[in-house]
């Protein structure tokens, strides 16, 4: 939450149109920053796993900035593009120490 919130001001003073989307912000705030997000008034959202589920919406990119533990939320998050057979991509930034969990998500 700390990392996604502190992304959200970081892209924001550069000026980019982005919201951001954690389980910390009151129901109210998610909702409204949802919905500038899906309607395109700001088509950045910078998000913890709470969006990596659930959301049927189109997105064209995800970016990890914090790899996950796991295959199964990478899955999940990576699976947020590319639905219904759309093109997407996935970028995903980790660390030599995480190579061990990128090597797992490859061969899963």
């Amino acid at each position: 939450i700390d990392k996604c919130t502190a992304l959200y001001h970081r892209l924001r003073g550069l000026g980019y149109p982005v919201t951001f989307m954690h389980a910390s912000l009151p129901g109210e705030v998610r909702d409204a920053n949802y919905k500038k997000w899906v309607s395109g008034e700001l088509p950045i959202l910078c998000a913890t796993d709470l969006a990596s589920r659930g959301l049927d919406v189109n997105v064209s990119c995800v970016i990890n900035f914090d790899m996950p533990p796991d295959a199964k939320p990478y899955l999940n998050r990576a699976g947020r593009t590319a639905r219904m057979g759309r093109p997407g991509a996935v970028v995903s930034f980790f660390t030599k120490k995480q190579e061990v969990i990128v090597d797992a998500i490859k061969q899963f």
